[in-house]
């Protein structure tokens, strides 16, 4: 809910100059847990001492107690808890510091990655980002993505809520050349710069593949095409021309969703790979779920929702990143299609610039985009 507040506030053009960034820090730091991982709630069943001082009630100074996550805990725990405490460090440590500095224009001094643990030290009690970079690398699968927790079955949500997280960490780059993907190397502790088997080819070679095929094999219809025109092939048989549209499923062998034009287009675009899927059928799927009234549901005529709605157009934001998915548009002729087409590009040129680590609009952060 932390990351949801804060998120808003920017949203709602807040400053975040009124809350309580130590605060917020030495709770995340709580949360932490001794494998990096980070609890979504206090618990008051463990304690350790910290050291911290405080004035006492007598006037003198007390050791301050701070509460210590409990492993054992029966709450949740898992990579999308490590995303939302990397988001959070970075919206404080970062991006409320920027706004700060009201007579800095130059924003190059703002690192594309996170804030360095010596950074951050100088001022809150960080969390263990050495920790929390180790526990996304276990959670690795055989194939190149990230499940929820390690051993978990690859997703394209955990997959987003990972990487993000490591480049909010500022700790991305390395982590890409940190071992492979094989399930035994990844209880091994990041210790940053390790070279290794590298497992940068391996994930983005797995969120490539989730975009589904544009070409239904011969004879075959697809139910995710905008247009369809019927050819015939050597023996005559009916086949379908390459689809005009084409959604991202979550992970093998199951069927698009909208979201996850997000969770893994956002992904290769944090790795600066998004040329490398069909970006222009996947926008077309995605604007084949607007529902007549407005919205957009999770596949094609479902019910629109406020979930899927967010993820499509934050998607379609991206998806015009670096102008290459317009570079073909037909902004005008007698076509109607092109007519549509261009106004269509149009219209998602309008859409504000997003920072897709955070998931919050570029502007209303005060930086580039991040990814």
């Amino acid at each position: 809910m932390t990351y949801v507040a804060l998120c808003t506030l920017l949203a709602l053009g807040d400053d975040l100059s009124r809350v309580d960034r130590g605060g917020i820090m030495r709770t995340l730091r709580r949360l932490q847990r001794e494998d990096g991982s980070f609890s979504s709630v206090s618990s008051s069943s463990s304690r350790i001492g910290t050291g911290r001082r405080r004035d006492g009630a007598g006037g003198g100074v007390e050791e301050e107690e701070e509460e210590e996550c409990d492993d054992d805990d029966d709450d949740d725990s898992d990579l999308r808890f490590v995303y939302t405490a990397a988001a959070i460090r970075h919206l404080l440590l970062v991006t409320a510091a920027a706004a700060d500095d009201h007579d800095d224009d130059d924003d190059d001094h703002l690192d594309r990655d996170g804030p360095s643990t010596e950074e951050a030290n100088d001022e809150y009690d960080d969390i263990d980002v050495s920790s929390a970079t180790s526990y996304v690398l276990s959670c690795r699968s055989y194939d190149g993505a990230l499940g929820l927790v390690p051993g978990g079955e690859g997703h394209g949500g955990s997959t987003f809520c990972g990487i993000a997280a490591l480049r909010l960490l500022g700790t991305l780059d390395d982590a890409l050349l940190d071992g492979s993907s094989s399930s035994s190397s990844s209880s091994s502790s990041y210790a940053g710069g390790e070279t290794g088997g590298g497992w940068r080819e391996d994930l983005v070679r797995w969120c490539v593949s989730r975009q589904r095929s544009v070409l239904p094999p011969p004879g075959k219809t697809t139910t995710t095409t905008t247009t369809t025109t019927t050819v015939a092939n050597d023996d005559d048989a009916p086949v379908v021309a390459p689809a005009a549209s084409a959604g991202m499923q979550g992970r093998p062998n199951k069927p698009e969703d909208t979201c996850y034009s997000y969770w893994i287009g956002g992904t290769l675009s944090l790795l600066s790979e998004s040329d490398l899927i069909d970006r222009r059928a996947l926008r077309e799927y995605v604007m084949s779920c607007q529902g007549p009234s407005g919205g957009f549901g999770k596949v094609e005529g479902a019910t629109p929702d406020l979930l899927h709605s967010f993820y499509s157009l934050a998607w379609l934001a991206l998806s015009d990143e670096r102008g290459l998915c317009d570079a073909n548009d037909t902004s005008g002729g007698d076509d109607d299609d092109g007519d549509d087409e261009g106004h269509r590009s149009k219209l998602i040129r309008t859409l504000s610039e997003l920072d897709c680590a955070l998931g919050v609009c570029s502007k209303r952060v005060g930086r580039r985009a991040i990814g």
